[in-house]
C-alpha cells in the first residue's frame, strides 16, 4: 500500500482504488477525532484505514464544519490536529498553533517550509536538490520545484562569494563598491575597508596589478574607470614579467635583477650570508654590482662609471648562460658564433680577444672541429704535444679536459671528478655525461649551482661576462675595490685568523680530514668522501660576512670574498692577470697582481667576477 500526497489531501491506494481518508459526513459532531472511517468513491474496498486527519468542528467558528487535510478548510490555531498539514499555520503540536521556536530544525517539513527544515519564511534557504516553490526558498535559484546548485549568476550571495555573484574563489571579481575580503576579490585588485576601490600608483600600497609598492603591472579599465600602469620596479623589487622591471629582467624568484644570468634562483638570488633554506639566510641578487670609486672607462665615445660585481660568478649563472646560448642557436652551444658577432661591434670586448682567442671557444657540444700545430715555445704548456684541437667542445671545456694541463683529463687542475682524484669542479653534469668522463656521479646540482664557478678558461669567463652585459673584471677594477692594504679588510687580522674567520682560507693546508678540518663545509659530509668530491669546502659567494673590502660605498655596502674562497683572475686588454686573494685550499696571494695567466688555463681554485659600465 503506497500513500500519496496531493496538495493537502491524503489518500491511500488499495488494489488500484484511491480511498480518501476523510471524516464521514454522517459522523456525529465531535466523533471524527475518535476515528470514523468511511470509504468514498466507486469500487471502495471492504476495509478502510483510519482517517489521517483529526477532524473537529470550528475551524470557521461554525458548529459542524469540518477542517483539516482534505476538508474545505484547514484548522485554526487551538484546534486538535493529527499532523502539520491539518493546520492553517502548517504547524501541529497536538493542536494547531504558530510555529514554536526550533520548528526549523525539528526534522519535519512544516511551518511554511518547502522541504524539511529549509525554505519558506522561517527556515534557512534550501541547498541544491531540495524542494522549492520559488528562488526565495533556495540558496541559489529554483527550477521546476527543485533548488539549483549555486552559480555566479543566480542573484544570490553564495558559494563563498563576497557579494552577490562576485568575489571569492568561484565567481567573477567584484566591481568598485561591492563587498570584498581581499584585493583578489576585486576587478581592479584593491579591497579597501571591506569594499572594492580604485587603486592608485602613488598611494604607498601594493594594489591593482602592481607587482610591488607603486610599481610594475599593467594598465586597467573597468567601465568608465581607467588606471595607467605603474612605473617599472627597481632592482630587488617584485615582478612577474620582464616588463615590470627597469632592468627588463625578472628572475624566476619574482625579483628584478641586474643581469640575465641571475634569472634562476639557485646561483642567481642566493648570494649572501646563510645557506639556502635557512630561516636566518639573508640573500640577494648574485648580479648586484657596486660603483668603483674614481674609476671610469670610455665606451662608444661616452665616459662611463665602472661598476664591479659584489660577488664571484656562480655555477648557476654559467648554467643560465649556456641554456640561453643553446636556445639562441637551435640547441647548439655556439659560444664562438655569439662572441664573434659581439666583438665586431664592441671595441672593449675586441681588446679582450686578441688574435685567435675566440677560436678556442666552443661552437658545439662535444667533439673537435680541427687541430693546429703548437709552437715549440708553447709545447710545454701542452704536455709536449705538437698539435692540439682548436675546439674541444662545450662538454669538455666545462668538464675535466684542459688545453693547458696536458690537454687530456688531468688531476693537476682539480677539475677531474674521478674516484680518488680529490676534484672540486662546481659545474654539475648529468649522469650520462659524467659517466662518459669516467667520473663519480654527484647528485648535488642544486647545491653546486649556488657555489662559486671554477674550472673554465679565462676566455670562457670573458665570453660569459660579455653575454651578461659587462666585461670580465679589469685589474684596475679589482685592485681599486681591494684597497691599498695587504688584504681587502686591511693589514690585520690576516686570513689565518681562525677566530674572526674573515675569509674561506685554510692556511697552507692541502689535505683535510678529522685532524685538519676545513673552516667551511656544506653540505656536511664525511671527510672520507673528499677523495671523490672536494666541492663541499667551496663556499657560495657571500657566506663569509666579514670577508669584505674596506672600500665601502655610501650605503655601507662593499665587495665580498675578495680575500678568500676563490683566487680571482682579472684582465688588461688581452692579458690575463692573477692571482687575487687566497683559496679555500690554502693558496696565499697577498696584494700583487704581477703574474700573468695563460688564456687557456683552467683551475679548480680559479674564479672571477664581472664588471659593468653605466
Amino acid at each position: 500500500m503506497r500513500q500519496f500526497r496531493f496538495g493537502l489531501v491524503s489518500a491511500v491506494l488499495v488494489s488500484g482504488t484511491v480511498l480518501v481518508s476523510a471524516c464521514s459526513s454522517d459522523a456525529a459532531p465531535g466523533d471524527e477525532s475518535a476515528g470514523d472511517p468511511t470509504c468514498e468513491g466507486p469500487g471502495c474496498a471492504t476495509t478502510c484505514t483510519p482517517p489521517e486527519p483529526a477532524c473537529t468542528p470550528g475551524s470557521s467558528g461554525a458548529p459542524g464544519v469540518k477542517c483539516g487535510r482534505g476538508q474545505p478548510a484547514l484548522c485554526a490555531d487551538g484546534v486538535a490536529c493529527g499532523d502539520d498539514g491539518d493546520c492553517a499555520s502548517d504547524y501541529c503540536d497536538g493542536a494547531c498553533s504558530a510555529p514554536a521556536p526550533g520548528a526549523n530544525a525539528d526534522g519535519r517539513r512544516n511551518a511554511g517550509e518547502s522541504d524539511v527544515d529549509c525554505g519558506g519564511p522561517n527556515a534557512p534557504d534550501c541547498e541544491a536538490g531540495k524542494t522549492c516553490v520559488s528562488a526565495d526558498d533556495c540558496t541559489s535559484s529554483c527550477t521546476n520545484g527543485v533548488c539549483d546548485a549555486p552559480g555566479s549568476a543566480d542573484k544570490k550571495k553564495n558559494n563563498d562569494e563576497t557579494d552577490v555573484d562576485c568575489g571569492g574563489p568561484n565567481a567573477p571579481k567584484c566591481v568598485v563598491g561591492k563587498v570584498c575580503t581581499v584585493s583578489a576579490d576585486c576587478g581592479l585588485g584593491w579591497c579597501k575597508d571591506g569594499a572594492c576601490a580604485v587603486p592608485s600608483v602613488s598611494d604607498a600600497v601594493q594594489n591593482g596589478t602592481e607587482t610591488d609598492v607603486d610599481c610594475g603591472g599593467a594598465a586597467q579599465t573597468e567601465g568608465a574607470v581607467s588606471i595607467a600602469a605603474a612605473p617599472r620596479c627597481a632592482l630587488a623589487q617584485g615582478c612577474a614579467v620582464d616588463g615590470d622591471c627597469t632592468s627588463s629582467i625578472c628572475s624566476a624568484g619574482g625579483r628584478c635583477v641586474e643581469a640575465p644570468s641571475c634569472r634562476p634562483v639557485l646561483g642567481g638570488y642566493t648570494c649572501g650570508a646563510g645557506e639556502v633554506g635557512s630561516a636566518l639566510a639573508t640573500h640577494e641578487s648574485c648580479c648586484k654590482s657596486l660603483p668603483v670609486p674614481g674609476l671610469t672607462m670610455v665606451q662608444n665615445g661616452a665616459t662611463k662609471q665602472v661598476y664591479l660585481d659584489k660577488y664571484e660568478i656562480t655555477a648557476g649563472r654559467i648554467r643560465a648562460w649556456i641554456t640561453a646560448i643553446k636556445a639562441q642557436y637551435g640547441g647548439v652551444p655556439n659560444i664562438k658564433a655569439w662572441i664573434t658577432a659581439r666583438v665586431a661591434t664592441d671595441p672593449i670586448l675586441a681588446a679582450q680577444f686578441p688574435g685567435t682567442w675566440k677560436d678556442y671557444l666552443p661552437a658545439q657540444a662535444s667533439g673537435q672541429l680541427a687541430s693546429f700545430p703548437v709552437a715549440a715555445a708553447l709545447q710545454p704548456k701542452y704536455g709536449g704535444q705538437t698539435t692540439v684541437n682548436l675546439d674541444l667542445g662545450l662538454d669538455s671545456q666545462l668538464g675535466p679536459t684542459s688545453y693547458y694541463r696536458d690537454v687530456q683529463v688531468a688531476g693537476t687542475d682539480g677539475c677531474f671528478m674521478g674516484a680518488g682524484a680529490y676534484g672540486h669542479r662546481t659545474y654539475w653534469y648529468e649522469k650520462a655525461l659524467s659517466d662518459s668522463f669516467q667520473e663519480v656521479f654527484r647528485d648535488t646540482k642544486d647545491v653546486l649551482d649556488v657555489k662559486s664557478m671554477n674550472c673554465i678558461t679565462p676566455i670562457m669567463f670573458q665570453a660569459f661576462c660579455a653575454w651578461d652585459g659587462g666585461y670580465m673584471q679589469s685589474q684596475a677594477a679589482i685592485s681599486t675595490a681591494y684597497g691599498p692594504s695587504e688584504w681587502p679588510w686591511g693589514a690585520t687580522p690576516t686570513p689565518k685568523d681562525d677566530v674572526a674567520k674573515m675569509a674561506n682560507y685554510n692556511a697552507g693546508v692541502g689535505n683535510f680530514g678529522n685532524t685538519v678540518q676545513p673552516r667551511y663545509l656544506f653540505p656536511v659530509v664525511n671527510y672520507g668522501t673528499f677523495a671523490n668530491d672536494f666541492t663541499p669546502i667551496i663556499a657560495s659567494p657571500g657566506r663569509f660576512p666579514k670577508d669584505v673590502a674596506s672600500q665601502t660605498r655610501p650605503n655601507g655596502e662593499t665587495w665580498m670574498d675578495l680575500g678568500g674562497n676563490m683566487i680571482e683572475w682579472s684582465q688588461v686588454s688581452g692579458t690575463i692577470r692573477g692571482w687575487t686573494g687566497s683559496s679555500f685550499e690554502g693558496h696565499f696571494y697577498p696584494r700583487a697582481w704581477t703574474g700573468n695567466v695563460y688564456f687557456l688555463d683552467k683551475y679548480g681554485k680559479g674564479g672571477t667576477r664581472c664588471m659593468r659600465l653605466r
